[in-house]
């Protein structure tokens, strides 16, 4: 994953500079290192959040729709068509993978989604060369970034490594307090949309 991301970036996909509420911050030296931290936070986020049938697919069908439409918004046609294409592909993919799935994306297959959106969405936020807004990025991947970042607070505070996996993911809550897989993937939608 590293390489991958570390190719990304060394290919032009670099945040030179944060902007956020109308505030500039340069990362000069950091750009490289936070460049490839993003790829892996989204790269990571979706493989996480696809414990159950259907949710990595949707979740990411709405993220790419997402990312399509603020490339389009910032005049990125090219960014923004790969996106729609990408959501697209999910969204025929879906048919197959929503409860009870025939089909499954696997580790390979949520990882590629996640290093797309996560490539188009560093690559559509640019505003001239040098600086990224992550706002709208972060906003649509909210809840694979909360469910991602849970697992890992909730793995350390219980002493256990952060590479190790547990039963504690948001589809994994839901399940205990009584919705069928089809009913998450709704609600996990649902929030997401939002």
């Amino acid at each position: 994953q590293i390489v991958i991301a570390l190719g990304i970036v060394a290919c032009g996909y670099q945040m030179k500079t944060i902007s956020m509420f109308g505030w500039d911050v340069p990362l000069g030296l950091l750009a490289v290192p936070v460049s490839v931290l993003w790829l892996l936070l989204t790269i990571n986020s979706l493989n996480l959040i696809d414990g159950a049938d259907g949710l990595c697919s949707s979740v990411g069908w709405i993220a790419s729709a997402g990312v399509a439409a603020l490339a389009t918004l910032h005049g990125h046609v090219l960014e923004g068509a790969i996106a729609a294409g990408l959501a697209g592909g999910l969204l025929g993919f879906l048919v197959y993978n929503f409860p009870p799935a025939k089909v499954f994306l696997g580790d390979a297959g949520s990882m590629l989604v996640g290093l797309v959106i996560g490539a188009l969405a560093l690559r559509s936020s640019l505003k001239g060369a040098t600086t990224v807004s992550l706002l709208g990025p972060i906003a649509i991947l909210a809840i694979p970034f909360f469910d991602s970042s849970m697992a890992i607070v909730r793995r350390k505070l219980t002493g256990r490594s952060i590479f190790s996996t547990d039963r504690g993911h948001i589809h994994h809550s839901l399940i205990r307090w009584g919705l069928t897989n089809r009913g998450l993937v709704v609600a996990i939608n649902v929030a997401c949309a939002i």
